[in-house]
């Protein structure tokens, strides 16, 4: 099999990425979404057979969800000793 995304809003790395372009029949490939999301929101993954490259299926994926969070701590260090506090 061989494997591709495509989506209205995106094109290429924008849509998302997997694991492998191809595999061998019946072998789980990942998805893993982008960031920014796209817009829309709707991907497609496209499967075709290696052997015979008239046979195809598709699947709709819908990349939702938060965007990744940040979180900046600053100091980045301190030094205490034992029973004491510090804020962040």
């Amino acid at each position: 099999m061989s494997w591709s995304l495509t989506g209205t809003g995106c094109s290429g790395t924008a849509c998302g990425t997997l694991s492998a372009s191809s595999s061998a029949s019946g072998t789980a490939i990942t998805y893993t979404a982008p960031a920014p999301i796209p817009s829309p929101a709707t991907v497609t993954l496209t499967a075709t057979s290696v052997a015979n490259t008239s046979k195809t299926a598709t699947a709709t994926i819908t990349v939702g969800g938060s965007q990744p969070v940040t979180v900046t701590i600053s100091p980045k260090r301190a030094a205490i000793t034992t029973t004491q506090a510090r804020s962040f």
